[in-house]
Protein backbone atom coordinates (compact mmCIF):
# COMPACT_ATOMS: atom_id res chain seq x y z
CA UNK A 1 0.00 0.00 0.00
CA UNK A 2 1.49 3.36 -0.99
CA UNK A 3 1.63 6.52 1.11
CA UNK A 4 -1.47 8.04 -0.52
CA UNK A 5 -3.63 4.96 0.17
CA UNK A 6 -2.38 4.77 3.76
CA UNK A 7 -3.25 8.45 4.26
CA UNK A 8 -6.74 7.99 2.84
CA UNK A 9 -7.31 4.90 5.01
CA UNK A 10 -6.21 6.79 8.11
CA UNK A 11 -8.37 9.82 7.29
CA UNK A 12 -11.41 7.55 6.92
CA UNK A 13 -10.74 5.95 10.31
CA UNK A 14 -10.23 9.33 12.01
CA UNK A 15 -13.39 10.70 10.38
CA UNK A 16 -15.38 7.72 11.65
CA UNK A 17 -14.19 8.29 15.23
CA UNK A 18 -14.78 12.06 14.92
CA UNK A 19 -18.37 11.50 13.77
CA UNK A 20 -19.03 9.22 16.74
CA UNK A 21 -17.52 11.74 19.18
CA UNK A 22 -19.45 14.62 17.61
CA UNK A 23 -22.72 12.65 17.71
CA UNK A 24 -22.10 11.77 21.35
CA UNK A 25 -21.38 15.43 22.19
CA UNK A 26 -24.51 16.60 20.37
CA UNK A 27 -26.71 14.00 22.06
CA UNK A 28 -25.24 14.80 25.47
CA UNK A 29 -25.58 18.57 25.14
CA UNK A 30 -29.16 18.38 23.85
CA UNK A 31 -30.50 15.60 26.11
CA UNK A 32 -28.10 15.58 29.06
CA UNK A 33 -27.51 11.85 28.60
CA UNK A 34 -24.14 10.39 27.66
CA UNK A 35 -23.06 6.87 26.83
CA UNK A 36 -23.92 4.72 29.87
CA UNK A 37 -21.08 2.71 31.37
CA UNK A 38 -21.96 -0.98 31.27
CA UNK A 39 -19.36 -1.71 33.96
CA UNK A 40 -20.89 0.84 36.34
CA UNK A 41 -24.44 -0.34 35.60
CA UNK A 42 -23.54 -3.94 36.46
CA UNK A 43 -21.11 -3.45 39.37
CA UNK A 44 -21.94 -0.03 40.81
CA UNK A 45 -18.24 0.86 40.59
CA UNK A 46 -16.78 3.58 38.38
CA UNK A 47 -14.46 2.38 35.65
CA UNK A 48 -11.41 4.54 34.79
CA UNK A 49 -13.36 5.99 31.84
CA UNK A 50 -16.47 7.01 33.78
CA UNK A 51 -16.99 10.74 33.44
CA UNK A 52 -14.99 11.07 30.22
CA UNK A 53 -18.00 12.30 28.22
CA UNK A 54 -18.70 14.99 30.79
CA UNK A 55 -15.00 15.90 30.93
CA UNK A 56 -14.80 16.04 27.13
CA UNK A 57 -17.76 18.45 27.01
CA UNK A 58 -16.21 20.61 29.72
CA UNK A 59 -12.93 20.72 27.80
CA UNK A 60 -14.82 21.79 24.67
CA UNK A 61 -16.26 24.64 26.73
CA UNK A 62 -12.76 25.57 27.92
CA UNK A 63 -13.53 24.52 31.51
CA UNK A 64 -10.39 22.69 32.61
CA UNK A 65 -11.42 22.63 36.27
CA UNK A 66 -14.79 21.09 35.40
CA UNK A 67 -13.09 18.44 33.27
CA UNK A 68 -10.76 17.56 36.13
CA UNK A 69 -13.77 17.16 38.40
CA UNK A 70 -15.42 14.62 36.12
CA UNK A 71 -12.34 12.56 35.31
CA UNK A 72 -8.76 13.63 35.97
CA UNK A 73 -7.48 11.26 33.27
CA UNK A 74 -9.17 13.46 30.66
CA UNK A 75 -6.45 16.07 31.08
CA UNK A 76 -3.55 13.89 32.20
CA UNK A 77 -3.41 10.49 30.52
CA UNK A 78 -5.68 11.14 27.52
CA UNK A 79 -3.48 13.88 25.98
CA UNK A 80 -0.51 11.51 26.19
CA UNK A 81 -2.49 8.79 24.47
CA UNK A 82 -3.56 11.26 21.79
CA UNK A 83 0.07 12.27 21.17
CA UNK A 84 0.99 8.60 20.90
CA UNK A 85 -1.81 7.94 18.40
CA UNK A 86 -0.65 10.88 16.26
CA UNK A 87 2.88 9.44 16.36
CA UNK A 88 1.61 6.01 15.29
CA UNK A 89 -0.45 7.59 12.49
CA UNK A 90 2.55 9.50 11.16
CA UNK A 91 4.74 6.39 11.26
CA UNK A 92 2.02 4.43 9.45
CA UNK A 93 1.64 7.07 6.74
CA UNK A 94 5.38 7.47 6.24
CA UNK A 95 6.49 3.83 6.35
CA UNK A 96 3.39 1.64 6.48
CA UNK A 97 4.84 0.03 9.59
CA UNK A 98 2.42 -1.12 12.27
CA UNK A 99 4.62 -3.20 14.54
CA UNK A 100 4.81 -2.44 18.24
CA UNK A 101 8.22 -1.64 19.68
CA UNK A 102 9.50 -2.62 23.14
CA UNK A 103 9.18 0.93 24.50
CA UNK A 104 5.53 0.90 23.48
CA UNK A 105 4.88 -2.21 25.56
CA UNK A 106 6.49 -0.44 28.52
CA UNK A 107 4.22 2.58 27.91
CA UNK A 108 1.16 0.28 27.69
CA UNK A 109 2.13 -1.30 31.00
CA UNK A 110 2.55 2.10 32.66
CA UNK A 111 -0.86 3.21 31.33
CA UNK A 112 -2.45 0.01 32.62
CA UNK A 113 -0.91 0.52 36.07
CA UNK A 114 -2.11 4.15 36.16
CA UNK A 115 -5.62 3.06 35.13
CA UNK A 116 -5.67 0.29 37.75
CA UNK A 117 -4.49 2.63 40.52
CA UNK A 118 -7.02 5.26 39.47
CA UNK A 119 -9.79 2.63 39.52
CA UNK A 120 -8.86 1.53 43.04
CA UNK A 121 -8.48 5.10 44.28
CA UNK A 122 -11.76 6.44 42.92
CA UNK A 123 -13.79 3.45 44.12
CA UNK A 124 -12.25 2.50 47.44
CA UNK A 125 -10.54 5.60 48.87
CA UNK A 126 -13.83 7.03 50.25
CA UNK A 127 -14.26 3.86 52.35
CA UNK A 128 -10.88 4.21 54.06
CA UNK A 129 -12.13 6.94 56.37
CA UNK A 130 -9.20 8.58 58.18
CA UNK A 131 -6.63 6.28 56.59
CA UNK A 132 -4.79 7.83 53.68
CA UNK A 133 -3.12 6.13 50.76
Amino acid sequence: MDKRKRTIKLIKEIAFVAVILAANAIIYTTTGYGIPCIFRLTTGLKCPGCGMTHAYIELCKGNLHGALGHNILSVTLMPLILIYLVYKALVFIKTGEQRTRAWEYVAYTICFIVLALFFVYRNFYPFLGNYHL
